[in-house]
């Protein structure tokens, strides 16, 4: 006996609606996802969209990022506005970013200003007078780390970041707050 339409049909939108709560809550793709890493050049869009920035049209300022490739004017525009500088005239856009390259082009488009602030590390894991040390706790002062600050907790800042990082950087907004 076949079974009618109606009812394939119906099994079919269930399967479908019951894989779509399944990756909203956490399973299958959407984990994975999660955890993939943020290229140089997908973060990149990702700080001149999310801050609406006006993107260039084109440049040609870094030997792996020429013109025509998608990343391009993101990359030139964090260029004119003194976000990114790359490393010996490359911006490695291909390459994993990593925290504290991240922490420091979300510090320099907020435009902190903190120059007389004397914070202690915020996280237990950061270097007196490193590079990105300076950035890292000025955003935490700002409480744009909220989600991941707790007593002891640890910055990771040579990790990757990861879509997740990203999700809770920037999907709520209004946990940033000026120092």
């Amino acid at each position: 006996m076949q079974k009618p339409l109606k009812y394939i049909l119906g099994i079919l939108v269930v399967s479908i609606l019951a894989g779509i709560i399944i990756l909203r809550n956490g399973g299958g793709l959407e984990a994975k996802f999660n955890e993939k890493t943020v290229s140089r050049a997908e973060f990149a869009k990702i700080i001149v969209e999310y801050f609406n920035m006006k993107p260039l049209t084109t440049c040609n300022v870094f030997s792996d990022v020429p013109e025509g490739v998608w990343f391009n004017e993101y990359v030139c525009t964090l260029y004119e506005k003194g976000i990114v500088t790359g490393q010996s005239g490359q911006f490695q856009p291909q390459i994993a970013i990593n925290r504290s390259e991240a922490a420091k082009m979300i510090h320099l488009v907020f435009g902190i200003q903190c120059e007389q602030c004397n914070f202690s590390n915020f996280f237990t894991d950061l270097q007196d007078g490193a590079w990105y040390t300076k950035y890292i706790n000025e955003l935490a002062a700002a409480n744009f780390f909220q989600k991941e600050l707790a007593i002891g907790s640890q910055f990771n800042s040579n990790g990757h970041v990861t879509h997740a990082a990203v999700k809770r950087w920037f999907l709520d907004p209004s946990l940033f707050k000026s120092p």
